[in-house]
């Protein structure tokens, strides 16, 4: 990760820096891990700080209809950041099998507050937002970043507006050309169940736009909030099939039915 790597050579030549011209005896260069601890956490708040300011800028007011490169810098660099923060390693399958070349809507379960985060930064390359409930944009200082990324809120307590959302969604993507994802459980899923009832209506966006459905599904997200101790905890996101929406006739309970199967499958096949 840029991140990482970026805060250790700071701290490196920062400890290089102290030793050459300020150190004089072996004792004091003892001290030196210790100084490269302290100036690598520096770092870390530093940039975090910087990131806070920069989205001070960014108008809650306003409707951005883009994703700004600036910003999705920021919001790649916060996710590194958190990941490495929380030691959570990332092991990614199927990527190549995700359309480069048209929009397309991504599916998947829900198990954590990880998930959208893990996955805009694995398809960084892509222009690539998600619906996302209204609670994630008064995220401090995150939620900003989403706003200003384009990302959408959908309020499923209001018919209205969640129909205004989903227009506004097959708008993008018929249009502009941007891939949406999306978790049609509704929620993340805190039970004991390993896949909650899916949203029907959340697949009328693909079959209006005609766009492909992309099926992800993650695996590991779960055990991040029952961690009793800090320790690292690897989550994988598996890409699991490109699914041509033309073959449904405008059947969303049809798509919804087989894309949850389909997660369901691969999660049984991959239980450990």
């Amino acid at each position: 990760m840029i991140s990482v790597l970026t805060f250790n050579f700071l701290a490196l030549v920062s400890c290089l820096f102290i030793g050459i011209f300020s150190m004089e005896s072996l004792g004091q260069y003892l001290w030196l891990p210790v100084i490269y601890i302290g100036f690598y956490y520096a770092y870390i708040v530093l940039f975090i700080l910087m990131m806070f300011v920069s989205t001070l800028f960014v108008s809650k007011k306003k409707s951005y209809n883009d994703i700004h490169p600036f910003y999705h810098w920021i919001q790649v660099r916060i996710i590194e950041v958190l990941c490495m923060l929380c030691l959570v390693r990332l092991k990614v399958k199927g990527l190549e099998i995700v359309p480069k070349d048209r929009p397309f809507y991504l599916v998947g379960n829900h198990q954590s507050i990880f998930d959208p985060m893990l996955t805009s930064m694995i398809l960084k390359k892509w222009r690539f937002i998600f619906i996302s409930k209204p609670e994630n944009f008064k995220i401090p200082f995150i939620g900003r970043v989403l706003h200003r990324n384009g990302y959408l809120a959908i309020d499923r307590e209001n018919n209205r507006n969640a129909l205004i959302t989903m227009s506004r969604a097959i708008e993008l993507m018929s249009k502009q050309g941007y891939s949406i994802g999306i978790y049609p459980e509704g929620h993340r899923n805190k039970t004991d169940d390993v896949l909650l009832p899916f949203h029907a209506g959340s697949f009328r966006v693909p079959l209006k736009a005609k766009v492909p459905v992309l099926i992800a599904v993650i695996d590991g997200a779960d055990r991040l909030s029952r961690r009793k101790f800090l320790y690292p905890q690897t989550v994988e996101i598996r890409f699991v099939e490109v699914v041509e929406t033309e073959s449904f006739n405008n059947d969303t309970q049809s798509l919804s039915d087989y894309c949850r199967q389909r997660i369901l499958n691969d999660l049984a096949a991959h239980a450990r």
